[in-house]
């Protein structure tokens, strides 16, 4: 294991990482917050929204979550994001970010039919029998 792939584990491990002020200038005072505060003072969201300027990135192997979707009964699979939080700065405009974590959640996947394993509706004829197809 070379030094810079260990870096990048114990980065990894340390997850949430937050940054409080602009990398550039060193302002600590942001536009999409002071939006929030204004819409919160406003009554338009309530105080226990939270701010949300992400982006998510989903990290999970297609066929690992095939498997697990298969052996779930209820067709619950647990997946990990990483979550970047940003926003902009007042003074210079830099757009960076405040947060990067690493979550896990609960998603509900629909497994889709084998082919042919959907049977065609069935059609009421007159005279009360039924018939398919």
């Amino acid at each position: 294991m070379t030094e810079e792939s260990n870096k990048q584990e114990v980065v990894a491990k340390e997850a949430p990482v937050t940054h409080d002020k602009c990398p550039h200038c060193g302002s600590t005072e942001r536009e999409g917050e002071k939006i929030f505060k204004r819409l919160r003072e406003e009554g338009y969201i309530s105080d226990k929204t939270p701010f949300s300027n992400q982006f998510r990135v989903q990290v999970m192997d297609q066929e690992k979550l095939k498997k697990q979707a298969v052996t779930s009964l209820s067709g619950k699979v647990k997946i990990k994001e990483i979550v970047y939080t940003w926003d902009v700065c007042c003074k210079c405009g830099t757009l960076y970010c405040l947060k990067v974590e690493e979550i896990e959640q609960d998603a509900l996947i629909q497994m889709q039919p084998m082919p042919g394993a959907q049977r065609p509706p069935f059609r009421n004829f007159p005279g009360g029998g039924f018939n398919r197809g």
